[in-house]
């Protein structure tokens, strides 16, 4: 009874700790969700391949930090991450303000196989109102295939070389040895006034390809390579060792004066434009270009959309910086502001600024004003009354250029948006629409805690409705459990009483038969070994004084007081008798006593009639005296049962 009664607790705690998670999962899934997906793609080996980030949301995504787990042996990164490589790429945003976003991530395949893409939640990833949104990731998957098998000829079959002279003209000549696509070595002597070499190189194999260096000729030595790849990569070099005559002396003339077409004057210094090498680091989401100044052709740097120019000057000492240049303002500085691992560059505000949707701004709200950003000054708008607020003009990592609020105290920027008169950010709402609408998303936010509060209220009456029931229920089984057994006491008590009974008439049925024994003793003592029939009555006996002491001390106990009641109940008789024959006595002796009349009968019958009353009422006494004794009794004998 006590396992099953543990059987069953067990079986209840299990069942309410149940209940309690699927509580604890509804108010968890009451956040609204972050939807994240990967696109897939198939490539070969060797081309580069775009990956779409999808992420959307049935509320305003306020910001994300995730990562983008891939295998590096599969997939080489190249750009569109926020950081990372090597397996793990970093994406992260906190600039959103939308219900929706997307993103491409470039890679290159570098092997052959297959590597899922997985979504994983690095921080924080919240709504507008710094709720945190329940991230669902899909995977994507990249399979990179091995190309074709290509082609190893990597042979020339026919090479043509001319001299280029001073004067724009040319001529062909002949190799020493003749060309022959099996020798890769080769001899030619030019004169003093040829300039360069053109080469005309035809390979045996169309997809092969052919790369052309070393043409121009100086003086002296010079060689030349062909060099031949083929389809599958493998390379060979045709090479031309040609030797140059010496020029003529001629009179000396003046050298030229110094080219100083790249040099500059900027912020008080002057600087040399420079090309930019590949040693040089290239800022956040630039790469290299070109553009002509004062005719020379110059490496510059450009944004993947186009709009900026960087320039790359050095100073006298040789130190280097970046600047900005366009044709209407010629050079400008490289002020570059980061928030989030993210890059603004800052550039000076516009003089049609006050046009537009920003028309009703006058100069009781912003005044043009110049700052220290970053140890550079830049030019801003100051806004009037708030201190340290300004607004600036820049371009994001994204080619965008806009203005922004800048927060100069705490360094945070803040897409701009109108503060005229009646005016908002994109739709020409007023203040007291957004004020309205502002409202009812934190009156929407206070509904859904409001829901999720009572979710948890019901949930916590629930559990200790359901706790109660539990303990009440083990308190009634146990109830059940000890009155089960106390009938069983009672039944085992009855059962030794039957059991007492039954040695008395044992024990009576053996003195019986010790008589009958004595009395064979007498009369056939010569046929009956008198040892053993002494040894039987001493075994008898023995098993009598064993079923003797068998009895309790408590049931002997028990019977003793039996029978003291019983002695009792006929004392009450004997005295209810002796009290009968008293009162019969006075009544003869008075009517012994008295002349018989009339009025003597009548109160003769009026005495007998109180005689029969005080008889009723001693009678009376005796029977409450005689029940009380058998309640006395009864309460002997459940105290007997309970002994037992």
């Amino acid at each position: 009874m006590i396992t099953n009664i543990k059987k069953l607790t067990k079986t209840l705690m299990m069942l309410l700790i149940l209940f309690t998670l699927v509580i604890l999962s509804s108010v968890k899934l009451m956040a609204a969700d972050f939807n994240a997906s990967v696109s897939s793609a198939e490539v070969t080996q060797g081309e580069t391949v775009t990956i779409t980030l999808s992420f959307s949301s049935d509320v305003t995504i306020g910001m994300y930090d995730l990562s983008l787990e891939y295998d590096a042996n599969i997939l080489e990164y190249v750009k569109g991450a926020d950081g990372g490589g090597g397996g793990s790429l970093r994406i992260y945003e906190d600039t959103i303000y939308t219900k929706s976003q997307s993103r491409t991530i470039e890679f290159k395949a570098k092997g052959v196989g297959s590597t899922e893409l997985k979504i994983i939640q690095l921080g924080d990833v919240i709504d507008l109102d710094t709720a945190d949104l329940n991230v669902k990731a899909s995977s994507g998957k990249v399979t990179v295939k091995a190309p074709v098998t290509a082609s190893s000829n990597n042979n020339l079959s026919g090479l043509v070389v001319s001299e280029v002279y001073d004067d724009g003209t040319s001529k062909v000549v002949t190799l020493s040895p003749e060309f022959s696509s099996g020798e890769t070595t080769y001899n030619l002597h030019v004169p003093h006034n040829v300039a360069r070499l053109a080469l005309s190189a035809t390979t045996e194999d169309a997809k092969a390809t052919t790369a052309v260096s070393g043409t121009r000729m100086d003086e002296g030595d010079n060689s030349t390579t062909v060099t031949v790849t083929a389809e599958n990569g493998s390379v060979k070099k045709y090479i031309i060792y040609t030797k140059k005559d010496a020029a003529p002396q001629e009179e000396p003339t003046p050298e030229p004066p110094a080219d100083e077409s790249r040099n500059i004057t900027f912020e008080g210094k002057t600087y040399v434009i420079t090309d930019i090498t590949e040693g040089v680091t290239l800022p956040e989401g630039f790469e290299t270009s070109s553009m002509a100044y004062n005719g020379n052709d110059i490496v510059i740097a450009t944004d993947l959309g186009k709009v900026l120019k960087l320039v790359y000057l050095k100073d006298e000492g040789g130190n280097a910086k970046f600047a900005i240049y366009n044709d209407t303002e010629g050079f400008l500085p490289f002020v570059t502001y980061e928030i989030s691992q993210r890059q603004y560059i800052l550039l000076d505000v516009e003089n049609n600024f006050y046009e537009g949707e920003n028309a009703a701004i006058n100069s009781s709200k912003i005044s043009l004003d110049i700052i220290n950003i970053n140890g550079y000054d830049v030019e801003v708008f100051t806004v009037i009354g708030k201190e340290g607020l300004y607004i600036v003009r820049g371009m994001n990592w994204n080619s965008e250029i806009n203005y922004y609020f800048y927060d100069k105290n705490d360094g945070s920027m803040l897409k701009y948006f109108s503060i005229g008169n009646d005016e908002s950010v994109d739709d020409g709402k007023n203040i007291s629409d957004v004020s309205s609408t502002l409202k009812s998303q934190a009156d929407a936010y206070e509904k859904r805690i409001d829901k999720r509060n009572i979710v948890i209220y019901v949930a916590g009456v629930l559990l200790l409705l359901m706790f109660v029931g539990i303990i009440v229920l083990i308190m009634k089984m146990k109830g059940d459990f000890f009155a089960e057994h106390e009938e069983d006491d009672d039944e085992e008590a009855a059962t030794l009483e039957d059991e007492s009974e039954g040695n008395n008439i044992q024990e009576s049925s053996i003195e019986e038969s010790n008589e009958e024994e004595s009395n064979l003793e007498e009369g056939n003592a010569e046929e009956i070994n008198e040892n053993e029939i002494e040894e039987d009555i001493k075994s008898e006996k023995h098993e009598t004084d064993e079923i003797a002491e068998s009895l309790s001390e408590s049931v002997l106990e028990a019977l003793a007081e039996e029978i003291a009641a019983k002695e009792a109940v006929d004392e009450l008789e004997e005295v209810e008798a002796v009290v009968e024959e008293t009162l019969e006595e006075v009544v003869e002796e008075e009517i012994a006593e008295e002349p018989v009349t009339d009025e003597a009968i009548t109160e003769e019958t009026t005495e007998e009639l109180e005689i029969e009353e005080v008889k009723e009422e001693v009678s009376e006494e005796i029977a409450e005296e005689i029940k009380e004794e058998a309640l006395e009794e009864g309460a002997i004998e459940e105290d007997l049962r309970t002994l037992e």
